[in-house]
């Protein structure tokens, strides 16, 4: 067996970060087109071509040491970033839990890049720490932006909910009634009609997908024949 070198170490780390990246840009899809805040939606678009340039550096890097990316290591987390759209799509909470997950998912993507960054030094390639301090560097940014808004996404969780808020807080702001909350949902169909028509075709199949299953359960709960079918296992 062929002892493992530094540098096939760190095309594994890369590898790693390229697949982490890969799932990133599908979540960020979903966030998308269930996003219809201005301020929300340009921060999370601006953050998708930030992550698509950071997807083709890290190729780049992976090509220019002889390697590129692991198909093993890419399809499970795309795979994962779908189920995690189609779970979103189902749950009526999205704003402050789709904030809290891109909170815990930069703050992940910090730790990859800081573990990269010290082993490209410890193998002595200046351009992998380089890059891999550059890049940390936009997920702590985009982490730092999400910290700085919890209020507007409180605020949005408990308008599309239809709760008053008893304290305004240092957001200085209160949610709407629940005939407002269900207007503003109406008045928002158009807006995401018009993301998913602007998504990328593996954002569709991932919407599309969910809500084909939501369909699903609705009809069946609906009909009453999935409590049929649990009464008739036991």
């Amino acid at each position: 067996m062929a002892t493992e070198t530094l540098q096939d170490k760190l095309i594994d780390y890369l590898q790693d970060t390229h697949a982490m990246e890969q799932n990133v840009l599908r979540m960020l899809d979903g966030m998308m087109t269930q996003t219809t805040h201005p301020e929300v939606l340009t921060r999370v678009r601006m953050h998708r071509h930030e992550t698509e340039r950071q997807e083709r550096l890290l190729r780049q890097r992976l090509e220019a040491l002889g390697s590129g990316p692991s198909l093993v290591a890419d399809a499970p987390a795309i795979a994962g970033a779908w189920m995690k759209g189609m779970m979103d799509m189902l749950r009526a909470d999205k704003p402050g839990k789709m904030a809290r997950d891109a909170y815990v998912t930069e703050h992940v993507e910090i730790a990859a890049y800081s573990l990269l960054e010290r082993l490209a030094e410890r193998a002595g390639d200046l351009e992998t720490t380089r890059l891999a301090r550059d890049l940390g560097a936009e997920e702590r940014q985009m982490a730092q932006w999400i910290e700085n808004h919890w209020d507007l996404f409180i605020d949005l969780t408990l308008d599309d909910a239809g709760l008053h808020s008893v304290w305004s807080g240092a957001g200085g702001q209160s949610s709407t009634s629940g005939g407002h909350s269900r207007a503003g949902f109406v008045n928002r169909l158009p807006q995401q009609a018009m993301h998913l028509a602007t998504a990328t075709p593996m954002s569709k199949l991932a919407c599309l997908t969910g809500a084909g299953v939501a369909g699903y359960l609705l009809y069946e709960l609906t009909q009453g024949n999935l409590g049929r079918s649990s009464a008739g296992r036991r």
